[in-house]
């Protein structure tokens, strides 16, 4: 993914509303970008899909999904704190 690609290049020194912006765009961009890519991987002949899914298999995917959430964020903070950040 070329993710790198909708990094603004002064986005030091951005206002709220552009962080806003940007932000949006770059989630759209970038959404729409992972989601291709996991149609591919997982439901490459168009036979399977969210659609196809139970109410609980959706429930459990979107709780995967928040654990993994959960642990680059904890890496981030030890990454931080490593530094002496706060």
């Amino acid at each position: 993914m070329r993710w790198n690609n909708y990094i603004p290049i002064k986005h030091n020194t951005m206002t709220d509303e552009q962080i806003r912006d940007a932000g949006l765009t770059a989630f759209r961009l970038r959404a729409a970008e992972k989601f291709n890519m996991g149609i591919k991987e997982h439901n490459p002949n168009g036979d399977k899909g969210m659609t196809k899914m139970t109410q609980l298999q959706r429930i459990k995917s979107a709780q995967e999904e928040c654990m993994d959430l959960w642990f680059y964020l904890y890496s981030m903070e030890l990454e931080q704190l490593k530094k002496g950040g706060r």
